[in-house]
């Protein structure tokens, strides 16, 4: 079963199998490298529709494996909280993986928004995204994915869950205020809250859509 369905989906269920095992020895290089493999494997495609790849390596549990490596403990507090049980990298190491994990799981969600709609669910995931923001190397790629995963939520977040929010915003620069807007316009700005039936607000998935037919124009 497993070498017919290799045949038939360009080896990607090999591919999930091996990053699933990595991920299980903790093997911090090696996730780096698997993550890597996988992005030009989804990236560019020489036998057929990237789109297709993409939405393959996740019917087959692969983003949801990429979550867990996003998940990968940065010292010793957070290995001991999450129950992680390989060795610990340098820290640079992991904010590294953890940034292309989020560059990964953007572009999955970008091509299959089922992956949105999964992920928009588990608050847990959503905070976790809130907390990567603190980071400097990691805020860009945390915004864009928070952004891309709440456009899907059905109901407004609740922003008092985030752990010291005032703090958070607090330490951004112009810039990542400006950005972090557009995370604020998703959660603030919902249908729900029209004040008449002549006001109409585009709801958030729309919104998202048309910034993406605007910025490819």
């Amino acid at each position: 079963v497993h070498r017919s369905l290799n045949r038939e989906y360009d080896n990607l269920p090999s591919l999930v199998l091996s990053l699933a095992e990595v991920h299980q020895q903790g093997d911090i290089a090696r996730l780096r490298e698997k993550i890597k493999r996988i992005s030009d494997v989804l990236g560019v495609s020489m036998t057929g529709d990237w789109n297709t790849l993409r939405e393959n390596f996740v019917l087959f549990g692969g983003a949801q494996v990429v979550v867990r490596c996003l998940q990968v403990p940065v010292n010793a507090e957070e290995a001991k909280f999450s129950g992680w049980r390989g060795a610990l990298a340098q820290e640079k190491s992991v904010w590294d993986l953890r940034k292309e994990c989020l560059l990964l799981l953007r572009d999955l969600c970008y091509a299959t928004p089922v992956l949105s709609e999964q992920l928009c669910s588990q608050r847990s995931f959503i905070l976790f995204l809130f907390s990567l923001m603190r980071n400097q190397s990691t805020f860009d790629e945390a915004v864009g994915l928070t952004e891309e995963v709440l456009a899907f939520r059905g109901e407004i977040f609740n922003l008092s869950l985030v752990p010291d929010f005032e703090g958070l915003v607090n330490c951004f620069s112009k810039r990542q205020m400006a950005y972090f807007c557009r995370v604020l316009a998703l959660v603030v700005f919902e249908p729900e809250d029209r004040p008449s039936e002549e006001l109409k607000i585009t709801k958030a998935a729309e919104l998202l859509t048309a910034r993406r037919e605007q910025a490819l124009s």
